[in-house]
């Protein structure tokens, strides 16, 4: 039992919901209503059975390739019944899917391991520009610049 007091509906109130309702009914053609149907769309892992080829158009997949394997799962498996039938149907979609995590996976893992490389080309530009060698004549800047890394400042206190 909630503990705020709920608002009465009254006859002014109503009025006010069915007009405000009238400007925000979403898209009312076909075109419309398409062009939102895969606006939540974000990886494909739980798309409707309706709109799984949209789905796949939209993550850049194969429609046609999912119904070659589809089809070979049909001809390996050769179901005698819809019960069976519908086994290799999933046993298709739970390939698909797993297939389209693993890719997810990989570019995970690829864009992690770029953000790492740049990290670390990073910290040897300021490790190189801290300190040079003691053959190299420079002179040195009244407030050289600080860096951040723990090698670069030693390297820049050796120096």
């Amino acid at each position: 039992m909630s503990l705020r007091k709920s608002p009465r509906l009254t006859t002014r109130l109503l009025a006010a919901n069915r007009q405000n309702a009238q400007k925000s009914t979403g898209p009312r053609t076909l075109a419309g209503k398409a062009h939102v149907k895969l606006n939540a769309l974000k990886h494909g892992r739980c798309t409707a059975s309706d709109a799984t080829r949209e789905s796949m158009l939209a993550a850049g997949e194969d429609p046609e390739g999912f119904e070659r394997l589809y089809q070979e799962l049909l001809n390996a498996y050769e179901p005698a019944d819809a019960l069976w039938a519908k086994q290799v149907e999933d046993l298709a979609k739970l390939y698909w899917r797993r297939g389209r995590l693993e890719r997810a996976r990989a570019a995970l893992m690829r864009r992690e391991l770029d953000r790492l490389e740049q990290e670390r080309q990073q910290r040897r530009k300021e490790i190189d520009e801290a300190g040079f060698a003691p053959t190299e004549q420079r002179v040195l800047d009244v407030d050289p610049p600080r860096p951040q890394d723990a090698t670069a400042k030693l390297r820049q206190t050796l120096s």
